[in-house]
């Protein structure tokens, strides 16, 4: 299995529990359909995603002719992990990437093929904003993660603390 690292920034760091990382020790992020994977955002009511800030960076070394490649995340309208009475996000990759995510799967795995080895890691980006100028941290928020559609939603981060800078406001 190629390893890696399934990262989120939330203008935050968080440690990913223990039990997740087990969950994930099957997965292989080079053959699952990019479509199925999902991340979910909890905040508290003050607080929103930043419009345009979603990102999944995949990582990978030895380099191809890249060292990594960007891809946009997008808002969707789908239950989440169980609710809680927080505002809840859920992203996907966008339609307009999946093909391109694929190919990289697959350019990934044919070096692979070849005896190379690689490491690399997958991050996901939300960035946050205040619904107001009066709206004060500090702030935490959950995130989840699903990997396959169907599948149980894991905690990557409970109680992820985003107070080392004041988010700008919301447009």
């Amino acid at each position: 299995m190629w390893p890696f690292f399934f990262l989120l920034t939330f203008t935050g760091c968080a440690m990913v529990p223990l039990s997740t990382t087990l969950a994930l020790r099957d997965f292989d992020p080079l053959r699952a359909d990019p479509a199925g994977l999902r991340a979910n955002v909890r905040v508290p009511d003050t607080l929103r995603v930043l419009p345009g800030s979603t990102r999944l960076t995949f990582l990978f070394s030895p380099r191809l002719a890249r060292a990594s490649e960007e891809f946009v995340l997008q808002l969707i309208d789908e239950p989440a992990a169980p609710p809680t009475g927080r505002l809840s996000f859920t992203l996907r990759v966008a339609e307009a990437d999946l093909e391109r995510l694929r190919h990289v799967q697959s350019e990934v795995r044919d070096l692979r093929a070849t005896g190379t080895r690689n490491n690399g890691s997958l991050t996901l980006t939300a960035l946050p904003c205040r619904v107001d100028a009066s709206a004060s941290g500090p702030w935490a928020v959950d995130a989840f993660l699903r990997v396959v559609d169907a599948a149980p939603w894991l905690p990557v981060a409970r109680g992820m603390s985003v107070s080392r800078s004041t988010p700008p406001i919301c447009d």
